[in-house]
């Protein structure tokens, strides 16, 4: 039996879901490498799961709630931006924030389906059916309380999720496309490297050494 199994189901929920915001984090740093979040974005996302990794260790599935809740509210640079647009009309700061809103909702919404797929089959094995079944309620609620603040902000400002889905969108498609050409030129520097290796060992007129003549029967010259 694994260690864990021997501690009582609030203890093991507490460890899976641990588990589970530390996988959160890397994941966005995934994201980050194959290009699809900025820097700065990586770097919001990335200390919030550190927050909420913080928040489980003391208080378990209480802090996690206590931590969703408090991160579900606009905070308060989007009011500011919010009020200043309201009541002088600068609309540039709104502009920003809502673009970072709806960026984090919908990849926290990404994030969190691969989070209930990895429950399934990987911390369930570990910690037992009991905890899965708690942390994908855990995780259930999480979505929804995404889902609502996302269609909640796209029907007051409408055409921004399809702005954002869109960036990302394209994000990938160039993180796909330079990700293709590096692989060509990975090939094509190693196919430069064999031909420079073939014809440095070519047959001459002076006897190969040993290694000499692996390298030219590697390269397959004509007898």
């Amino acid at each position: 039996m694994p260690a864990e199994l021997a501690l009582d189901l609030d203890e093991r929920v507490k460890v899976g879901l641990v588990t589970l915001c530390t996988r959160e984090k890397e994941l966005y740093l995934e994201l980050f490498e194959q290009q699809i979040l900025s820097r700065r974005m990586v770097a919001v996302l990335a200390a919030d799961a550190d927050r909420l990794i913080d928040a489980v260790r003391d208080r378990g599935v209480e802090g996690y709630e206590e931590w969703l809740h408090d991160i579900s509210r606009p905070d308060a640079g989007f009011r500011a931006a919010l009020w200043l647009h309201r009541r002088l009309g600068f609309a540039w700061l709104l502009t920003e924030r809502l673009a970072d809103r709806f960026e984090i909702l919908m990849v926290t919404q990404s994030v969190l389906s691969e989070l209930a797929a990895f429950n399934v089959s990987s911390v369930a094995d570990l910690l037992g059916p009991d905890a899965e079944v708690k942390l994908a309620a855990v995780i259930e609620n999480r979505q929804e309380a995404v889902d609502s603040a996302l269609k909640a902000l796209s029907l007051q400002y409408p055409g921004y999720a399809e702005s954002i889905e869109a960036r990302q969108l394209e994000r990938a498609r160039f993180a796909s496309r330079r990700r293709n050409m590096q692989g060509g030129y990975r090939k094509a520097s190693s196919a430069a490297r064999s031909t420079t290796t073939c014809a440095s060992s070519s047959p001459s007129g002076a006897a190969p050494s040993a290694s000499a003549r692996r390298s030219t029967s590697a390269c397959n010259w004509p007898a």
